[in-house]
């Protein structure tokens, strides 16, 4: 890559098995995984990772370990992503939801819990 010029010494999506619909392919960086770890009583974490190169399949947290990484969240109950592809669009939709707890501020049994969410619609889904 030169600049904003990307040179292909071999066409690798020539061939059906991994060629687009939509002709296109995606130029990106390092990769960057967010990890939930869920937890009943709401000591979960949500740690982002990073720069640990490309990988044949998403690696789990173990294979993780070495990389660069922050927490995001603390206090997390619950994490839930979500990855649908709309009937008869070419586009997809992605979930992300997030649940945090804390034990009662009033001294009773049980959390006090606020769930986060958000949907995002992504274009160009094959």
């Amino acid at each position: 890559m030169n600049g904003k010029i990307v040179t292909l010494v071999a066409n690798t999506f020539a061939n059906g098995a991994t060629s687009s619909p939509g002709k296109r392919f995606i130029v990106a960086r390092q990769p960057v995984t967010f990890a939930c770890v869920n937890n009943a009583n709401g000591n979960g974490t949500l740690t982002r990772f990073w720069n640990y190169g490309f990988r044949p399949a998403q690696p789990d947290l173990a294979a993780l370990a070495g990389a660069p990484n922050a927490l995001m969240a603390s206090n997390v109950l619950s994490c839930n992503f979500t990855v649908q592809q709309l009937a008869g669009r070419n586009t997809g939709l992605v979930g992300l939801g997030i649940a945090l707890a804390r034990p009662n501020p009033g001294g009773g049994n049980g959390l006090e819990t606020a769930t986060l969410a958000l949907q995002i619609q992504v274009n160009n889904t094959p």
